[in-house]
């Protein structure tokens, strides 16, 4: 049996059970794991889809509402690339060749992007392996969005939804250019913490709109409220 007949074979038997393709251990996100669900390889943590599955869902949704294929933005900052959803409908689904930085802390997450999703078969892609709080700071903007998907499991850590990192954030975009933050709002924590980034987006000189996908999910589409 040739690798792709055991391949569509795995998809095949998918759409009935699971099938674990890799797990990974990453001293940032934890336990990973790689399977095949449904017809295709999905990308999770213990608590969460990283890649491909809700997520990838998710991100095509916003991305139709702000109707990215008739309006793109002449680059891409993506905070948190994880498997590589967000650069997979980009490029395979809306066809767009436009520039993408895609900044991942997690060298295990970039390994697994690379050997079971492809990311290194996309061209005009810099993968940088950074910390979205330091690397913003630093970033050969402007850019016409920023995609923040910065999950460690399911938390989005403390520092990317404080005022100096939304500041950073409001000062690396072009005029007209629009933020995406993906949140999860699924305990009590996680509420307060959600509360705190509203208002830290007003305070950082954000505009924005909530957009509810999923039952937990939040997506904020933020500008600059001064329409910079």
């Amino acid at each position: 049996m040739t690798r792709d007949s055991k391949r569509w074979g795995s998809r095949l038997i998918s759409y009935f059970l699971d099938l674990p393709v890799e797990t990974a251990a990453s001293g940032t996100s934890g336990k990973l794991q790689v399977r095949y669900v449904n017809g295709r390889l999905v990308l999770d943590s213990l608590h969460a889809n990283y890649s491909f599955g809700s997520l990838h869902k998710l991100f095509r949704k916003v991305f139709r509402m702000v109707d990215l294929g008739s309006s793109p933005p002449e680059n891409v900052l993506l905070l948190g690339m994880g498997g590589g959803s967000v650069v997979s409908i980009i490029r395979d689904e809306f066809r767009l060749e436009i520039p993408i930085t895609a900044v991942e802390i997690d060298p295990a997450v970039i390994r697994i992007a690379g050997e079971h999703f492809g990311s290194g078969n996309y061209g005009n892609l810099e993968i940088v392996c950074a910390d979205a709080a330091e690397y913003i700071k630093i970033a050969d903007g402007p850019f016409g969005m920023i995609v923040i998907d910065l999950f460690v499991d399911n938390t989005v850590p403390a520092p990317f939804t404080g005022t100096p990192f939304l500041s950073n954030c409001r000062s690396k975009l072009a005029r007209g250019g629009i933020l995406l933050f993906n949140f999860i709002v699924d305990t009590a924590a996680q509420h307060d913490q959600y509360r705190e980034l509203l208002g830290n987006l007003s305070t950082g000189g954000f505009s924005w709109s909530e957009k509810r996908i999923f039952a937990s999910n939040r997506v904020l589409i933020a500008r600059s409220a001064d329409g910079r």
